[in-house]
Formats: structure tokens, sequence, C-alpha cells
């Protein structure tokens, strides 16, 4: 419950729950007072038959995971209202270019890097206040104020796309999945349908993954869409736009002329 495994989490972030919750859970004990640990209520995380004498482990109620964890409460929130924001500009375009009004997966693997970024420290620093269980300070008052330009962004893209969108339109969309379920204990046959793959099923996600394959670009190609970029930016006298896209040329002139597939890891950092 308080480690994780080491290739997978930093040594400093080992090092916080090792030497301040067992700590503080050791010390208490110690010294004979009682202490309440809340725990998410996944199938996993009960111990039946566990008895313990000056700690008392309560468990969420169902369903209410995105209102009481601080993680979902303000940074999960946080993303989606970037990532769904992304998600409706692309379809506006898609529905301006005649195009169907889908996102493939080397979208959403963009779109969640960039959405990811925009996540501010303040929001992350202050998520535990979106769960209520601590007070509301004045100082506290930033990430609202980032959110609601957000939630304003969203609702005016989602009324591009249908005028007659309620004005709550962007909350309701953001927090449409808050009460969906998650998690529950599998039957053995729906075990058995994960795990027997059909080799249709197989077929047909060979076939998407070879459709989804991103054509290789040239230096040529590539000079000569930031070039009209370039010229675009000039005209709207845009001089901060247009410096990046100087950047990017010069970026383009010093790139290798080899080619190699991107990986996930290039498209996420």
């Amino acid at each position: 419950m308080f480690s994780g495994k080491r290739r997978s989490v930093s040594p400093a972030i080992r090092r916080i729950p090792k030497q301040n919750v067992i700590q503080n859970v050791k010390q208490k004990c110690y010294e004979q007072r009682h202490v309440l640990i809340v725990l998410d209520n996944a199938g996993c995380h009960k111990l039946d038959g566990l008895e313990l004498t000056h700690i008392n482990l309560v468990y969420h109620p169902p369903n209410t995971t995105s209102h009481l964890q601080p993680l979902d409460a303000g940074i999960f929130r946080a993303f989606k209202a970037h990532y769904r924001r992304e998600l409706v500009r692309e379809y506006i375009q898609c529905a301006e270019e005649g195009k169907p009004q889908t996102a493939n997966l080397r979208w959403s693997l963009r779109a969640i890097a960039s959405s990811w970024k925009e996540v501010t420290q303040c929001s992350i620093e202050n998520c535990w206040r979106r769960t209520g269980l601590l007070c509301l300070s004045p100082s506290q008052q930033e990430d609202e104020v980032e959110e609601n330009m957000t939630l304003a962004e969203l609702q005016r893209a989602i009324r591009t796309l249908h005028p007659g969108a309620p004005e709550n339109a962007a909350e309701n969309f953001v927090a449409e999945d808050d009460a969906a379920e998650t998690r529950a204990p599998l039957a053995d046959g729906a075990i058995l349908a994960q795990v027997q793959c059909t080799s249709d099923a197989e077929e047909e996600n060979e076939m998407d993954a070879t459709e989804d394959m991103p054509e290789l670009v040239s230096k040529a190609c590539a000079r000569h869409h930031l070039s009209k970029a370039l010229l675009f930016f000039e005209q709207q006298r845009d001089a901060a736009s247009s410096a990046a896209i100087s950047n990017l040329l010069s970026n383009v002139a010093a790139a290798p002329t080899s080619f190699r597939q991107p990986t996930l890891y290039d498209v996420l950092y």
C-alpha cells in the first residue's frame, strides 16, 4: 500500500510514503492513538479477516472516486477539460474540411501530451481543495480562474459545433464519465473472453495499425509547409508565432537526413 515498483517510481517519490506515512502511523500507534486510513474501494485493497488494534480502514463508497480522491477531483478534471477542448476543436476542423469527425490514436497521443503540459502547478497543489476535505483560503483561487477560462473556451467550441448547446454543456462534457464504473470483479466467462481473442479481431487490429502508420516526411516537404505557415503569421503580424516557426525552420535545416519511425516516447516527451 505504501510502496511502488522500483523501476516505475523514482527513488525520491518512493521515499515520501516510506518516510512520512509509515513513520507517522507507527508513531501514532506507539502513542496508543488511533489511525484512520481512507482507501479506494477497489477489490484488491480489501483484506478479509485483517484485525488491527489501532488502525481503522475505511473504504470509499461506490462511484465516489471522482469526488473524494484529490487526484481525480483536481488533476484529472483539469486534464480532461484541456483534452476535451482540443477534441472539440479537432471535430470543428474536420467539419470545416469535410472530413469524418474522428480522432485517431496518433492525434490522441499528441493531444494527451499537450493537455498534460497545460495542467498548472497550482492545479496540482490545490487538488485536495476540490474534495472539500480542506478549507479554501483566498490565496487558492488561481486554479479556479484557469479552469473557468478552459471551460469557457470549451463552451465556445461546443457551440460552434452545436449552436443550441446549453450553457452548462462544457461542464457536463468534462464530468460526463465521473460516475462511470472503472473496475468490477470479473466472472469466469469474462476472463475467458478477454484471454481468448479471435484471429479475426487480431487481423483487424493489425490492419488498423497499418492504416494509421504515418508516412515519412522529407526535409524539403517540412520546409515547404513551415515556410507557408511563416508567411501566414507574418501576414497576421504575429511576431511571436513567426519567431517560433523561424526557429522550427532552423531545426529542420539542422536535422539529419536519415529517417526513422517516431516512437511513443517521441510523441509524449
